[in-house]
């Protein structure tokens, strides 16, 4: 249990510095949990203020989503969630490491995420729609 606290403690910490203007991520190692399943974090840092954590059953999978708080993108993207089948997938923006990216369509990773959630139980799956 001490290493638990410990460990949300340092997460909490990041949050907090002077360094958390960007996405920050973490996974738990399933070692120190009561049930022996990891933990994934993500603090997003994004200009939508308004935010929900939406319930799907658009897919093959049911699934609970991050997502912008304005319904009519929920259809699109989300930004983090888990289905049912315990598929697990979230991002984090470094917009500081791809200041030279010449690529012309970017925030596709929550249309991604999305169909990975619908459609994904394991790795191998999501490789698959990769």
């Amino acid at each position: 249990m001490k290493k638990i606290i410990s460990i949300f403690a340092i997460g909490f910490l990041m949050i907090l510095s002077d360094h958390a203007f960007a996405c920050t991520t973490y996974i738990v190692s399933g070692k120190y949990t009561a049930d022996g399943k990891p933990l994934l974090f993500k603090n997003r840092d994004t200009g939508e203020m308004n935010n929900a954590l939406v319930l799907f059953e658009d897919g093959k999978y049911k699934y609970l989503a991050l997502v912008n708080g304005k319904e009519t993108s929920w259809n699109k993207s989300v930004w983090g969630g888990y289905n049912e089948q315990g598929f697990a997938i979230i991002n984090s923006a470094a917009y500081n490491n791809n200041t030279d990216d010449t690529v012309k369509l970017t925030g596709r990773d929550g249309l991604l995420m999305k169909q990975a959630l619908m459609y994904c139980s394991t790795l191998e799956d999501f490789e698959h729609l990769l």
